[in-house]
């Protein structure tokens, strides 16, 4: 039969071998650590094949995950692993890049705030937007960034502070003429 992520987890825990599920498609739910545990050895089903069953990440709001975590679950599953609440992601940009964009390791946010170690480039800034709705702290308030109006409206679409929650106040430069709605954009994301 179907293991919970717990029941996995224990036996995941207590072999190094190649655990067998009866079927492929399993699910899983449970805390990101739970489930990265019942996810970390090599699991397949009776023909060899890896899992690609829906994974549910059910840590609470404003509970801090490393975007390691994250992406190691997400690589562990060809099926999409969904994180239920408003999460904190940590690490750096790249760590939340492979976590929350990257096709083979990614899960999906809706809300999330990604907490970043460092600041991110412009076209990590665009795919961590595109990827939660919630605030993107980066390390340097005053990080500057260049780029296409669109780029930079894209960037800056959502909530990006630093990690004390203050607005940016870096320049922005941009490389050809805005829109008035992407040049809004831009003004409402930085007081630089």
């Amino acid at each position: 039969n179907g293991p919970t992520a717990t029941q996995l987890q224990t036996i995941n825990n207590g072999t190094g071998g190649t655990i067998v599920v009866h079927n492929r498609g399993i699910t899983l739910s449970g805390t990101a650590a739970v489930v990265k545990e019942a996810l970390a050895g090599t699991l397949q089903d009776g023909n060899g094949q890896g899992l690609n069953g829906a994974m549910t990440i059910s840590d609470g709001d404003g509970t801090s995950i490393a975007a390691t975590v994250l992406s190691a679950i997400g690589s562990a599953t060809g099926g999409t692993v969904t994180v239920t609440h408003a999460i904190n992601v940590t690490g750096t940009a790249d760590q939340a890049i492979v976590a929350l964009h990257d096709t083979n390791t990614k899960v999906e946010v809706s809300d999330a705030t990604v907490t970043l170690t460092d600041d991110p480039d412009l076209t990590e800034l665009i795919n961590l937007n595109a990827a939660t709705t919630g605030a993107i702290k980066i390390n340097t308030r005053g990080k500057t960034y260049s780029g296409t109006a669109a780029n930079l409206a894209l960037a800056l679409a959502g909530t990006v502070t630093d990690g004390s929650n203050n607005a940016l106040n870096g320049t922005m430069t941009l490389t050809n003429g805005p829109t008035a709605t992407q040049l809004q954009t831009i003004n409402n994301g930085t007081g630089g």
